[in-house]
């Protein structure tokens, strides 16, 4: 779980720090679960422009956050439990039941990873099935 967290949290600073900075674009480390996770997100209308490229250590995302009437962001902040210390418990990476699922997160947009892929928790809760949290966009 070493990269994708180090991926993850490549990700997670990338987004936050866009949107802080009003940035409109981001760039984060390149693996194949990010990338699944920033088509994604695209495809909910949070960014777009997602492009993949060679740099001299290894290959990045690009990507831009979508912004709203304004100029602002689409969001606010990006937080992640396997990444964040603190907000969440000791144990980096937590199953939540579909239960868990629609109790903890009712209100936020949170991308779950399940066995069928990424989805939202409310998709998860409604498919009964549970998953382990990877983004809580706020």
């Amino acid at each position: 779980m070493g990269f994708v967290s180090n991926s993850l949290f490549s990700l997670v600073t990338s987004l936050n720090t866009s949107v802080l900075y009003s940035k409109p674009t981001g760039r984060a480390v390149f693996s194949k679960f990010i990338l699944k996770i920033l088509l994604f997100l695209a495809a909910r209308g949070f960014i777009s422009n997602i492009k993949v490229f060679s740099s001299g250590s290894g290959s990045l995302i690009s990507f831009q956050i979508k912004a709203i009437t304004g100029g602002s962001s689409v969001f606010h902040r990006v937080i992640s439990p396997n990444v964040s210390s603190g907000f969440f418990s000791k144990k980096r990476t937590k199953f939540c039941s579909h239960k868990d699922l629609l109790s903890l997160y009712s209100s936020e947009f949170v991308v779950v990873s399940t066995s069928r892929g990424l989805m939202t928790a409310n998709e998860a809760a409604v498919l009964g099935i549970g998953g382990v949290v990877v983004l809580i966009v706020l």
